[in-house]
């Protein structure tokens, strides 16, 4: 994810139907099944 990007570049990566956040899902779903670390964080 890039440190800086302006308002449009915000929406258009935190929307949930970016790839990126299924492979996020994916990934904590996998190392954190229990959801306890950092519960509700990486989820659009």
């Amino acid at each position: 994810m890039p440190y800086r990007v302006n308002v449009e570049q915000q929406r258009r990566l935190l929307s949930a139907e970016e790839p990126h956040w299924s492979v996020v899902d994916k990934i904590k779903k996998a190392l954190d099944p229990n959801n306890i670390i950092a519960p509700g964080r990486y989820n659009p």
